[in-house]
């Protein structure tokens, strides 16, 4: 390709996160450089490739867990952006506000009413240490503690899981419950998920846990599906190309540049208040999961061992609201999440929600939010 800029993308491909930042620097290429792309299938701690010099490459962008790689390759004179776990002193780099990612986690749990908290980090890793402190200064400042724990994070491949979990039961059994838990990656989170369901905690009425990567695919395959806080990695990625473009046509540029995550993608490790009374805790959790297949009042009622005019009045005093009108907020919030990542049509998106008809949905819709679900989505989409 004439004139092309030859371009090292030293980024896993193992990772959801790393195939994200891969997609958006390939797009950048595309609409703003002529770019020729050299990537492999890597993960984090595979030996860089072969190469690396200034004849070969006119630049780099590199991610890699060892500090050993980091320093190899900016000792070179190739203009190279950073994008690792924790980028070297000076290096140009993009990187994760840790901070956010965990003020939206205990903001999260806060919201669910949870009263005690922990969280799991892994010992070793200034991003991990950074979502600690985060998480737990949150905390704090809202007028409660929580419990840390932190296994050896340097000896974390898989065969060493055994003896983290080991750590983790004895942890997870003499936590006060309800409980909120932050992880600090959703590896960990799974981890967490497999160690309640041999213990025979329930999740997320016990333990409710919540990850940071948004993994999709381990997200959804965990038992139950884990809630996750979404790194951007679209613009991680763009802004890492923005930069090396700059660098190799020798423009100055800010050194460092840190993106804010987009929100928190909540699943059922989270889908629960925390609530002392155990009856209503029940009557909860039973809504959250029917409240979609048609459910009514009476249903709930049956499900507990107290009188309607009881439960009724117990609900109301620990939810804030009626039986009736949690079954409709899950519904209410069952089809926003329809509106905004799927093309479903609205009589889909009304079975799939429980709602008897069209029509019903789209008046308590707009009733509740003020605009027709059709609005919603074109703002949602904007």
């Amino acid at each position: 390709m004439k004139n092309s800029k030859r371009v090292a993308l030293v980024i896993e491909t193992s990772k959801a996160f790393g195939r994200g930042l891969l997609q958006s620097i390939s797009r950048y290429a595309h609409l703003h450089g002529r770019w020729a792309l050299s990537f492999e299938e890597r993960g984090l701690d595979d030996p860089l490739p072969d190469g690396l010099t200034s004849e070969q490459y006119d630049g780099i962008i590199l991610r890699t867990r060892l500090q050993s790689q980091m320093r190899a390759v900016l000792q070179t004179s190739i203009p190279t952006v950073c994008v690792g776990e924790e980028n070297p002193p000076g290096a140009f780099a993009v990187g994760c506000d840790e901070t956010t990612c965990s003020e939206l986690a205990a903001e999260h749990l806060v919201e669910r009413n949870f009263r005690h908290f922990g969280f799991v980090g892994m010992a070793g890793y200034v991003w991990s240490d950074r979502r600690r402190d985060a998480f737990v200064r949150f905390v704090r400042d809202a007028g409660y503690d929580c419990s840390v724990i932190e296994p050896n994070g340097k000896d974390r491949r898989i065969k060493t899981w055994e003896p983290i979990r080991d750590q983790l039961e004895d942890w997870i059994v003499s936590l006060p419950k309800p409980i909120g838990v932050m992880c600090c990656y959703d590896v960990m989170a799974r981890i967490v998920l497999e160690v309640c369901e041999g213990q025979s905690i329930s999740v997320p009425e016990d333990v409710a846990v919540i990850g940071v990567d948004n993994d999709e695919v381990l997200c959804e395959v965990s038992q139950p599906p884990l809630s996750s806080v979404m790194h951007d990695t679209k613009q991680i990625g763009f802004e890492a190309a923005a930069m090396l473009d700059k660098l190799m046509r020798g423009e100055t540029v800010s050194p460092s540049v840190i993106v804010a995550p987009t929100g928190v993608k909540t699943r059922r490790s989270t889908e629960t208040l925390a609530i002392e009374d155990r009856d209503i805790a029940a009557a909860v959790a039973f809504i959250r999961r029917h409240a979609c297949d048609g459910i009514e009042v009476n249903d709930v009622v049956d499900r507990v061992p107290l009188s309607r005019r009881t439960f009724e009045r117990r609900f109301r005093e620990q939810v804030g609201r009626s039986p009736l009108a949690e079954i409709r907020h899950v519904r209410m919030t069952r089809v926003k999440q329809f509106l905004i990542e799927t093309d479903l049509k609205l009589d889909v998106v009304a079975a799939h929600s429980g709602f008897r008809n069209t029509p019903y949905m789209s008046a308590q819709f707009r009733k509740t939010f003020g605009v027709t679900p059709g609005q919603f989505r074109c703002q949602a989409r904007d």
